[in-house]
C-alpha cells in the first residue's frame, strides 16, 4: 500500500495556503491523519471480461431455437460494459468422424468490443450460427465446446487481468455416440464425459468461471449443475448472486432473456426489467427503460427481430440521440446492431432517469413482439476518512462515494448498497464499525451519503488498519483500505472546521466564509494551517486570517474561494487541518454544492439595479435599458462553432452553452486525427482553449490558444487553426441573407506579406474595442 507523502503549509502562517488539487482517482490519494498512510480514494478499477458464448448448434434444434440463440449471443456481445473486454463466439456440434466436420468451430473470432467496429462486428457475425445437419456433425458434445472455450480464455492473448467466463447455451444432454475419437461406443459417453471433468478442473485452476443456460426438454439438469459448480467460484463481490449456477429457461423466446440476467450477475452489473409491445407493420411503438442515479456505464439493448424496423433513443429529457455522433450531452456513445436483429446503445457517463426507445416497423412488414432493456453498472469512488474523536482514543471514520458524474447523495440511489467498515489491531484481533446516516453523532447530517461511526482503540495502540467496504447491485465490490498511525505529537491539537449558511450554489469569484477552531492541549503555541481537497474540475484557494495558536481554545476565520475556470456542475471539497510538520489533523465533512457560471452584472449588483429600476418606474428606464441592452450584446448564446478541413464542414457543430456569459470557450478533440470535433473544455486537460466574444460590429472576435486574435463576420470563410483545421461562426439569433461575406480582417494589423493584398477595410482605429 502506498505511503501519503505529508502536507507542507506554506511559510508565512497567514499568507494564502497553496491549493491542493486532489483529483478523484486512484493515483492521488488524501492525505491521511497524523501521518497515516494513504486513505486511497479512487474509482474501483474496471476489470475487463473475457468471454466465450458457446452455442449448441446439435440437430435437435428448430431453426426458431437457433435464432433465438444467435440473438441471445448478439445481446451479449454487444451489451459488455467492462472496458477493454473480448468476447468468441463458437458453435459446436459434434465430429462423428466424416470428412470436413469439426465439433466446435469458431463462428465470431475472438473480438475486443471495444476496437473500432468490434461490437458491429459481433452483431453481424452471429448469423454464421446454424442447426446442422446430419452429414455436418449435429450430436452434442460438451467436452470438445469446453476444451475449445478453455484453448481461448488461458491463452496467451487473453487480455491482461481479465475475468474468464463461459456462457454455455444448450438445449439438451451430452451425446456423443456417434463420435468415434471417444473409443468404444458402449463407452463414448462416459470418455467423454470424464474428458468434461478434467476441463472443469482446468476451468476451476485458471479462474475460469461458467454459466450453463439450457433450455427445451432433453435438457440434462444434474449436468447444467456440474457445469457450473465445476468452475471456478471467484466472483466480483460477495453477492449470491454473483455466483455460478445454472439457468434454464422455459423455451427458446426466453433464452435472450435468461442470459442477459445471466451476464449482469456474472459482471456484477444489473440489468432492468424489459419492455415489450406488440408492434404491427407501419406502427410505432416507444418503451421505456430506467437508468439509476449510481450508473457510471450502461446499454440499451433493443430486440427488434426485423432488422428494417428503425430505432430511435430520447434521453431522460425528451432529445433525441444522435447515434452517429460520439458523444451525447455528456455522455459517449456507441450504436451497434443498427441492420441486425438486435441492436444495443452503449452509454458512458449516462444521464440517470428514463429512457425511451422509439420503434418504427416499415409498411407492409409482419408483427412483431419488439423489447427493450437497460443494464447499467456503476464504478464508484469510495473516500475513507479517520480523525480523531471527542474522547481519548476514540477515532471517527467516515466513508462516502461518488461516480464519474459527482457526489451520490440520493437515499433512494443509495438504498441498495451495503456500507461497512472495519478496524485491525496489531494484536490480530479486529472488530466492526457501525457507520450509519442516519443524522446522529458522528454523521453529520442524515440522507446526505457520508456516512460515519466511531471506534474505541485500546490505550497504547500505535496503529490500526481501517477496511471499508461498498457493495450492491450493480455496482462492484469496492473494498479500501488504510492504515492510521497515532502521533502523539499531534494529539495535543483538536481542530475543527465550521461554516456559517453554505448557498447551494457558488460562482466563479465568491468566497464562502468560514471558521477554524483550535484546542491546544499543549504548553506551548502550535500552528495549524488548511489546506482543499476539491473534487476535479473545482479550482479553488483558501486563506486564513492566522495559523498561530497559543495554549487553550481560539478561532481563526477563513475564505475559500471559487476559482475562474471551475468546470459548472456539482462538486465537492474537503477542508483539511494540517499541523507544522504536514500532518493532517482533521478533515472535514465533504462540502457538496453546485457551482455556475459567473453571474452578469445584473444579478452580482442587484442592490445597485434595484434603485435604478424603482428610478425606471419614474421615467430614469433608459439607463437601465441601456444597460440591458449591451449585456445581451455581449451574450454568447446563440453562437455555434464548425471546424473544416480541406473546405469541407466537419459536423455537427457545437453550440455555446445555454447560460449567459460573455465568453464561448471551446477546445478541438482529436486535432490530428480522423475525426476531429469542437468541444466544451473539460478540467485541466492538455487540449488548448479558443475563445470567442461578441464584437460590436456584428462579427466575433478570436483569440486562439496561441494569442493570435481574429475579427470574423458570422458565416464567413474558416480561419486557420492548426492540424490543417479552419474554423467559422453562425449565430443563431438571426437569418444571414449573404451566402459568401467578405473575407476577415485582423484584429492587429499585419504587413501583407509578398503578393498578399491588402484587407479591404481595417480594424477600428486603436485595435478591438469590446462593449
Amino acid at each position: 500500500m502506498a505511503t501519503t507523502p505529508r502536507v507542507k503549509p506554506a511559510g508565512s502562517r497567514t499568507a494564502l495556503v497553496a491549493t491542493l488539487l486532489l483529483l478523484l482517482g486512484p493515483a492521488v490519494p488524501l492525505p491521511a491523519h497524523s501521518g497515516a498512510r494513504a486513505p486511497q480514494p479512487g474509482e474501483s478499477a474496471p476489470v475487463p471480461l473475457d468471454i466465450v458464448v458457446l452455442v449448441d448448434e446439435s440437430g435437435s434444434l428448430d431453426r426458431d431455437d437457433v435464432e433465438a440463440e444467435a440473438n441471445a449471443a448478439s445481446t451479449i456481445a454487444q451489451s459488455v460494459l467492462d472496458p477493454g473486454s473480448r468476447v468468441t463466439v463458437v458453435g459446436f456440434g459434434s465430429n462423428n468422424g466424416e470428412s470436413g466436420q469439426i465439433a466446435a468451430r469458431e463462428v465470431c473470432r475472438p473480438t475486443l468490443v471495444d476496437e473500432d467496429g468490434g461490437r458491429q462486428y459481433l452483431a453481424d457475425c452471429v448469423d454464421g450460427l446454424e442447426r446442422r445437419e446430419d452429414s455436418e456433425g449435429n450430436d452434442t458434445d460438451h467436452a470438445e465446446a469446453l476444451g475449445a472455450a478453455l484453448g481461448h480464455l488461458t491463452g496467451a492473448d487473453s487480455p491482461d487481468g481479465s475475468s474468464k467466463i463461459v456462457f454455455l447455451l444448450t438445449d439438451g444432454a451430452l451425446d456423443v455416440r456417434d463420435s468415434p475419437q471417444y473409443g468404444a461406443a458402449e463407452r463414448r459417453n462416459d470418455n467423454a464425459a470424464a474428458l468434461v471433468g478434467e476441463h472443469l478442473e482446468q476451468a476451476a485452476e485458471n479462474g475460469v468461471r461458467i454459466w450453463p443456460l439450457g433450455f427445451g426438454s432433453a435438457i440434462d439438469r444434474d449436468q447444467l449443475d456440474a457445469f457450473a459448480a465445476g468452475g471456478s467460484q471467484d466472483t466480483c463481490n460477495d453477492l449470491d448472486v454473483s455466483a455460478p449456477v445454472a439457468r434454464v429457461a422455459d423455451d427458446s423466446s426466453d433464452v435472450a432473456r435468461s442470459l442477459q440476467e445471466a451476464l449482469a450477475a456474472a459482471s456484477c452489473s444489473q440489468v432492468g426489467e424489459p419492455a415489450d409491445e406488440t408492434l404491427a407493420g407501419g406502427g410505432r411503438a416507444t418503451l421505456e427503460v430506467d437508468i439509476p442515479l449510481v450508473a457510471t456505464d450502461g446499454a440499451l439493448m433493443v430486440t427488434k427481430n426485423n432488422p428494417a424496423i428503425r430505432v430511435e433513443y430520447l434521453d431522460p429529457e425528451g432529445e433525441a440521440v444522435d447515434t452517429g455522433a460520439a458523444g451525447h450531452r455528456g455522455s459517449a456513445i456507441t450504436v451497434s446492431g443498427e441492420n441486425s436483429p438486435v441492436e444495443v446503445l452503449r452509454l458512458v457517463d449516462p444521464m440517470p432517469g428514463t429512457w425511451s426507445v422509439r420503434l418504427t416497423s416499415p409498411e407492409g412488414t409482419p408483427e412483431e413482439l419488439v423489447t427493450a432493456r437497460a443494464q447499467w453498472k456503476g464504478f464508484i469512488n469510495t473516500f475513507l476518512r479517520v480523525e480523531g474523536g471527542q474522547d481519548p482514543g476514540e477515532l471517527v471514520v467516515r466513508v462516502d462515494i461518488r461516480t464519474r458524474r459527482g457526489p451520490i447523495t440520493s437515499p433512494e440511489a443509495l438504498a441498495d448498497l451495503e456500507f461497512s467498515a472495519e478496524a485491525a489491531f496489531p494484536d490480530g484481533s479486529s472488530t466492526p464499525v457501525e457507520i450509519g446516516d442516519g443524522g446522529e453523532a458522528p454523521d453529520s447530517a442524515a440522507g446526505d451519503g457520508q456516512y460515519a461511526g466511531t471506534v474505541s482503540v485500546p490505550e497504547g495502540t500505535g496503529e490500526v488498519t481501517f477496511t471499508s467496504r461498498v457493495q450492491g447491485p450493480g455496482v462492484p465490490d469496492d473494498v479500501h483500505e488504510y492504515v492510521y498511525t497515532f502521533d502523539p505529537g499531534g494529539s495535543s491539537l483538536r481542530p475543527s472546521v465550521s461554516f456559517g449558511e453554505l448557498p447551494e450554489q457558488v460562482w466563479s469569484g465568491q468566497e464562502v466564509a468560514g471558521t477554524l477552531t483550535v484546542a491546544n492541549q499543549g504548553p506551548r503555541e502550535e500552528t495549524v494551517e488548511l489546506v482543499l481537497a476539491p473534487s476535479e474540475g473545482l479550482l479553488a484557494t483558501i486563506a486564513q486570517d492566522t495559523s498561530g495558536f497559543a495554549p487553550g481554545s481560539s478561532r481563526s476565520d477563513f475564505t475559500v474561494r471559487v476559482g475562474e475556470g471551475s468546470e459548472p456542475g456539482t462538486a465537492t471539497l474537503n477542508v483539511l487541518a494540517v499541523d507544522a510538520r504536514g500532518e493532517v489533523l482533521h478533515t472535514s465533512p465533504t462540502i457538496t454544492t453546485t457551482v455556475r457560471a459567473a453571474p452578469g452584472a445584473l444579478e452580482r449588483y442587484w442592490w445597485i439595479w434595484a434603485p435604478l429600476a424603482a428610478l425606471a418606474l419614474l421615467g430614469g428606464g433608459a439607463l437601465l435599458l441601456g444597460l440591458r441592452q449591451a449585456q445581451e450584446r455581449r451574450d454568447v448564446r446563440g453562437i455555434a462553432v464548425t471546424l473544416h478541413r480541406d473546405g469541407v464542414a466537419l459536423l455537427p457543430p457545437l453550440k455555446a452553452p445555454a447560460r449567459r456569459s460573455t465568453v464561448f470557450a471551446f477546445t478541438v478533440r482529436e486535432e490530428e486525427g480522423f475525426d476531429p470535433r469542437p468541444d466544451h473544455p473539460r478540467g485541466s486537460g492538455p487540449a488548448p482553449v479558443h475563445e470567442v466574444r461578441r464584437h460590436r460590429s456584428g462579427g466575433v472576435l478570436l483569440r486562439t490558444a496561441d494569442g493570435r486574435e481574429r475579427l470574423l463576420r458570422f458565416g464567413q470563410a474558416g480561419e486557420p487553426l492548426s492540424g490543417g483545421l479552419t474554423v467559422s461562426f453562425e449565430d443563431g439569433r438571426t437569418r444571414r441573407r449573404e451566402p459568401s461575406p467578405p473575407p476577415a480582417q485582423h484584429a492587429h494589423p499585419r504587413t501583407p506579406g509578398p503578393g498578399a493584398a491588402a484587407p479591404e477595410q481595417g480594424p477600428p482605429a486603436g485595435g478591438i474595442q469590446l462593449d
